[in-house]
């Protein structure tokens, strides 16, 4: 993808320091985390004041191992009608096509292999969404734990293939300890508990 940019035309700074509560980035407008619930909820996350819908779903299996699935839409005008359009987690960087249409969140009993946080800031930065991953090996070892910073960035040129709206990722780091639960290492080594 060509021509990117961040929502606000506004570079991502200082990613490394994290400060609560309030949740900013150093040199940076506090951001607001949001708490997604199951089913609709309604965020401004491009900054026009217009409500995007992130939905949340649950799929039960009756075990320790259910999980949830978030997916992210925005409502825009497209050829003078109003649509809403998926928001895609992209890798634009990769050499190999790389495009999620919905989040992950889930792991064991006792700990929590997959999560994010979604930090809307009250200024002109981009939205940010934080994954935490770690590898799945056995559910309560304690392993590294990857950080993925995703940007909503605007794709401002209308051509074929090109994706009006993605989170697309930014940066990549790695904890410094090992954790049994994703949580644990975003709340111990960024600051960022439970919205």
């Amino acid at each position: 993808m060509t021509n990117r940019r961040p929502i606000a035309l506004v570079a991502i700074v200082a990613w490394s320091v994290f400060v609560f509560p309030g949740v900013a980035f150093a040199n940076s407008q506090p951001r607001k985390m949001f708490r997604i619930e199951n089913g609709e909820n309604r965020i401004d996350l491009i900054g026009d004041g217009t409500a995007s819908l992130v939905i949340s779903g649950h799929r039960e299996n009756f075990n320790a191992h259910s999980f949830e699935v978030v997916s992210f839409y925005v409502r825009v005008d497209l050829d003078g009608k109003k649509q809403w359009l998926l928001i895609p987690i992209t890798n634009s960087k990769s050499k190999e096509w790389d495009e999620k249409f919905n989040l992950f969140v889930g792991g064991g009993a006792d700990c929590l292999l997959n999560d994010y946080r979604l930090l809307v800031p009250s200024g002109d930065e981009p939205t940010t969404l934080l994954i935490a991953k770690r590898a799945n090996g056995d559910f309560v070892e304690r392993a590294p734990v990857t950080f993925s910073y995703y940007t909503l960035v605007h794709q401002t040129d209308i051509e074929p293939g090109n994706i009006p709206y993605a989170f697309d990722l930014s940066r990549v780091s790695t904890s410094k300890a090992n954790y049994c639960d994703v949580d644990e290492a975003m709340r111990t080594e960024l600051g960022l508990g439970n919205p």
